[in-house]
């Protein structure tokens, strides 16, 4: 089943996955208004929290798995390391609040369970 949440302006909310054991992801994520959408291995999550005043520009290097600026609509698909974990950060960079609805399955189409929401 799908998962919808609403973001206020300027904020984000970050999903933790398990990999999945052939490392195969399905990513969708619809938003209104549009957002960034960010894939992050451990460390590219520690990057993100890191980063400092001038933005999110600190966090795009290696390893973020996906990076996409001004998502209505998002399909990826892509594979994760074998960290155990990743992660799912969607930014609202608008000014106003929006609505986000995500599916992430592997590589069988399978659902892939949410382990953690925060915002």
């Amino acid at each position: 089943m799908p998962s919808t949440k609403s973001i206020p302006p300027g904020s984000h909310l970050r999903l933790r996955f398990e990999a999945p054991p052939d490392g195969i992801i399905e990513l969708n994520v619809e938003s209104d208004p549009a957002i960034r959408v960010l894939a992050l291995t451990p460390k590219g999550l520690d990057a993100f929290y890191k980063r400092d005043a001038g933005g999110l520009a600190a966090v795009f290097a290696p390893p973020r798995l996906v990076d996409r600026k001004d998502v209505r609509v998002a399909h990826e698909r892509f594979s994760v390391p074998d960290t155990g974990w990743w992660y799912v950060v969607l930014v609202n960079e608008s000014d106003t609040e929006c609505s986000v609805w995500w599916d992430v399955r592997n590589g069988k189409r399978k659902k892939i369970g949410l382990d953690f929401l925060a915002s």
